[in-house]
């Protein structure tokens, strides 16, 4: 089984970091019924167009997002569902 994956679009602004989320969240999922199997999510560009302003508000963006599944999660967990 592998331990890292590397989620590669054009420029790393949004399509790579939303999977990189996503795919964080699936895991999340996974681990809580095998823990030791962690998988590290990463994401990259080929060709970095954007701004130092728009990455850092994008990751921002995506911080706050696995921020709201986390609780949303813990929540859920929390009613047992």
């Amino acid at each position: 089984m592998f331990r890292s994956v590397l989620i590669v679009c054009h420029a790393n602004v949004c399509r790579s970091p939303a999977a990189e989320m996503l795919f964080r969240a699936y895991a999340g999922k996974l681990a809580m019924n095998d823990p030791r199997r962690p998988i590290e999510f990463r994401s990259a560009g080929l060709f970095g167009l954007a701004t130092q302003e728009e990455v850092s508000v994008l990751r921002s963006t995506i911080q706050t997002l696995e921020d709201n599944l986390a609780i949303i999660e813990s929540k859920s967990a929390a009613a047992g569902r």
